[in-house]
């Protein structure tokens, strides 16, 4: 058992859904014929992959333009939902009510997982401290407390 108690433990889990309209692409009459843009917005942390997927999805299909605005997953959810984008990245997925309220349907696509992520610090250490898998969990347990 730890003998003091952890004055710092972070925890972090992503895991980033893209909420899809089902009938989400556009045409424009500024665009040339044949070519359909997409609009989306939302997590900042999803934005890199984002970014990797809309460049090698163009090179396969150059007639679809993706334009993808990083503003955050509370952003992306709300611009979905008000209709402004076609799709959102979130952290966090949208209740059955809020689907509800899509007019032209939604879906939710799980796309990518964050990692889990401890901070600790402890003073007046001579050695490193490791902990074991099992003392993380029995933390999160409240098995252990101090």
């Amino acid at each position: 058992m730890i003998a003091r108690r952890l004055p710092l433990v972070f925890l972090v889990v992503t895991v980033c859904t893209i909420l899809v309209r089902e009938s989400g692409s556009k045409t424009g009459t500024d665009l040339p014929p044949g070519t359909v843009q997409i609009h989306g917005a939302g997590s900042t942390f999803a934005a890199p992959l984002q970014k990797k997927w809309i460049e090698a999805y163009q090179k396969q299909r150059p007639k679809v333009i993706v334009n993808y605005e990083a503003n955050g997953s509370g952003e992306g959810t709300k611009q979905f939902l008000a209709g402004a984008v076609d799709f959102g990245a979130s952290d966090a997925a949208l209740s059955d009510e809020e689907i509800a309220t899509v007019k032209t349907g939604a879906q939710l696509v799980p796309v990518m997982a964050g990692s889990i992520v401890l901070a600790y610090n402890l003073g007046g250490l001579s050695n490193p401290l490791k902990l074991t898998r099992a003392v993380y969990a029995d933390i999160f347990l409240g098995k252990i407390t101090a």
